[in-house]
């Protein structure tokens, strides 16, 4: 056995240096938590309105420039997430320790109850408004339709405080999928004008319905949750010391709060919550890689509903009295504040939002006109700096895995076709799509008139025309944005079934198999470029809202391969993308930003890719290269339909060009056969042009580019 171990002794000296590391990390956090504790106690602790105002504008400016400073932000966020635990260790102990420093001033316990009921609802219209961009300006109906529902269970019919929680939220959700389903296709001042309507309408029903809910005297005697015999309205002994009611509350809400914000977090971070974002940003784009979004838009109305109606039954037993007037729209302004103030989309933004706007105008309560000019000059100071609110919505951030991507092997691993094996179909075998006697009008426009196509499997089918022509709106036909007036189209799978597509809506399309660029860049822009790679393939994933939340090893298992998957797509295009995925789409080059939106479509597993004027905009070497891209994905098996205004990318690149003009379909064939057409001629330059022309054997690609 040898005297000199030098294993043990590398490991010995890794511990002798990386144990004072750990402590001094810990230490760090602590003591910044610490710090922030004891600031929160010495500000709810100041009385005096001389040093209150300076405070709450100290306090203000403390988050301002901690939300500013990038570096020190940096510096204290990695030392969070690199001591997770023990920061974690340390806000649950203050949390559970706040109420015992008010032992003496139970007042204090309870606005933090009160603020924990605000924290609920706020990440409830989070889901609705920052999430999902649904603007509901009637949010407290639904806490009014939970605080009611569980108030009438409990005094009338004698049930418990915890089914009646659970009921309360539920018929509140109830009421969210009934003003949902009908309202969502609105947007913006139309939505927010109906759910107005909905809450001054059920703030009137409880006013008037005098047999049920007692009018505008409201219901008392509201009776508190019990466990165990224990009765939550009862002052606490523990040890000798008498420890209010209002504490009994308090654990309660913060362990709600605690399952809501976990909940929550998961949602957000989920193929779901990825569906959300993509909806606010661009409602459109997301329908065309198979996110449902009327069913998706529902979702979250009901979400923010539940817990809107769950706020509002605790509301309701600690008070021990609800009327009409805890109900008015002003609550949901104030609610929606909340959200705005802390940042649309940030979970912990809006958490510390609504903790902001319930401790600050209680605090300056006993100061009317002090509370207003602060209150006030605290909302202009944010619209003006910022107006994002105090943490905006952050990018959730990927570490690169240490899989190799470089680009040959990502090309040839890659499964971004499901569906390839359609390259292999005989050339005599059916068409991978049909279109028959389609035509379609807008008004007295003639946008397409009796246009008749197919389309073979692993071939490039170019579309040209001048600008009208009906190019896009052929694309717009085949995604489902526009059905036909006349005709159909026909899509057909590599086992021989047919399905007729026209008429079916653009996410069930891009599920069928057909993806599409735009000829506008549509991406999502506050998304990053990982992201937006992962909402294309929305249709494809299977995970549910149940095994979102439990996060089964299924769930777990598909979120990690999409990631893998998207981070080989990215590697398709070289250097280009895959450096940049924990970034903005919005911060990417105009070239890079085409070439997401066909990573995007490539992440759909398209049997078909439609690709709406790629390389516009592109200056010469970055069209080269696309090109070469597209070439590539034709070689791996993917059908493409591609419309493009310059005719020289069309000379070698599809292998069959159509030419549409006002709407008909005047040629078809190879770039050599079409070039030479008097009626494509005419139709780009003029009858005048095309008769002035040499004889047909003289012309060439110059005389019509």
């Amino acid at each position: 056995m040898p005297i000199f171990n030098a294993d043990k002794a590398e490991t010995r000296m890794q511990v002798r240096f990386t144990a004072p590391r750990w402590l001094l990390g810990s230490a760090t956090v602590l003591l910044f938590e610490a710090t922030l504790f004891i600031l929160v106690l010495l500000f709810l602790d100041l009385t005096d309105p001389l040093f209150l105002a300076p405070g709450v504008l100290i306090l203000i400016g403390l988050i301002y420039w901690f939300s500013r400073f990038q570096k020190i932000r940096s510096g204290i966020v990695h030392s969070f997430r690199t001591y997770k635990g023990i920061a974690w260790s340390g806000l649950v102990l203050a949390l559970l320790a706040f109420p015992l420093f008010f032992l003496d001033n139970a007042y204090w316990i309870l606005i933090a109850v009160y603020a924990g009921l605000y924290i609920i609802m706020a990440l409830g219209l989070n889901i609705v408004v920052g999430m999902a961009g649904l603007l509901d300006l009637g949010f407290i109906a639904f806490y009014a339709i939970g605080a009611y529902t569980s108030a009438l269970l409990s005094t009338h019919q004698g049930w418990p405080f915890w089914l009646c929680m659970l009921i309360g939220a539920i018929v509140a959700c109830l009421f969210g999928v009934v003003l949902g389903a009908p309202t969502l296709r609105l947007r913006g001042d139309y939505l927010a004008l109906v759910t107005i309507g909905f809450g001054e309408m059920v703030r009137l029903l409880v006013n008037n319905l005098d047999a049920l809910t007692g009018g505008p005297s409201g219901i008392s005697g509201i009776p508190a949750p019990s466990l165990g015999g224990y009765l939550f309205s009862q002052d606490l002994q523990l040890g000798g010391f008498t420890l209010p009611a209002q504490i009994n509350f308090y654990y309660l809400v913060l362990a709600l709060c605690g399952l809501v914000i976990f909940l929550v977090r998961r949602l957000m971070y989920s193929r779901l919550g990825r569906a959300w974002t993509a909806i606010r940003e661009d409602e459109l784009a997301a329908r065309c890689f198979g996110v449902p979004t009327t069913a998706v838009k529902l979702l979250a109305f009901a979400l923010g509903a539940f817990l809107g109606g769950l706020s509002g039954t605790i509301f309701a037993s600690v008070n021990s009295y609800i009327s009409p007037d805890s109900f008015v729209f002003f609550q949901s302004v104030i609610v929606l504040c909340m959200v705005i103030f802390g940042g649309m989309g940030n979970l912990w933004g809006v958490v510390l939002g609504a903790i902001i706007l319930v401790v600050l105008p209680e605090k300056l309560r006993s100061y009317e006109q002090l509370r207003l000019i602060v209150f006030g000059f605290a909302l202009v100071f944010m619209m003006l700096y910022r107006p994002q609110g105090l943490f905006p919505s952050r990018l959730r951030k990927r570490a690169l895995s240490t899989r190799k991507f470089a680009v040959p092997q990502a090309q040839a691993s890659s499964g971004i076709v499901s569906r390839r094996e359609q390259a292999n179909v005989k050339p005599n075998s059916r068409p991978l799509l049909e279109i028959t006697q389609v035509s379609k009008r807008f008004g007295g426009v003639v946008a397409l008139e009796q246009v008749s196509l197919q389309i073979w499997p692993g071939e490039i089918l170019g579309v040209i025309g001048p600008n009208g022509s009906g190019k896009t709106t052929l694309f717009n036909l085949i995604s489902g944005l526009y059905g036909p007036d006349e005709g159909k189209i026909c899509l057909y799978k590599p086992d021989g079934s047919s399905v007729l597509i026209s008429g079916h809506s653009p996410d069930q399309i891009a599920r069928l198999g057909i993806a599409r660029t735009f000829q506008n860049v549509r991406l999502f822009n506050r998304m990053s470029v990982l992201e937006n790679v992962l909402v294309g393939m929305h249709g494809q994933l299977r995970s549910r809202f149940g095994g979102i939340i439990l996060q089964s090893k299924l769930t777990r298992q598909e979120e990690m391969r999409a990631e893998a998957e998207a981070m080989e797509l990215l590697a398709l295009f070289h250097d280009r993308l895959l450096p940049a995925m924990n970034r903005s789409a919005s911060t990417l080059s105009y070239a890079n930003l085409r070439r997401l939106e066909i990573a995007r479509a490539l992440a759909a597993h398209p049997s078909l890719l439609l690709l709406d004027e790629p390389a516009a905009g592109m200056d010469p070497v970055e069209t080269e290269e696309l090109m070469a891209d597209v070439r590539h994905l034709r070689a791996k098996g993917v059908t493409i339909m591609i419309v493009e205004h310059d005719l020289s990318l069309m000379a070698d690149l599809p292998d069959r060009i159509l030419v549409l003009d006002s709407g008909r379909r005047i040629a078809e064939g190879h770039f050599s056969q079409i070039q030479n057409d008097p009626t494509v001629i005419e139709a780009y330059l003029g009858h005048d042009y095309a008769t002035s022309l040499p004889p047909e054997g003289e012309r060439g690609i110059e005389e019509i580019c």
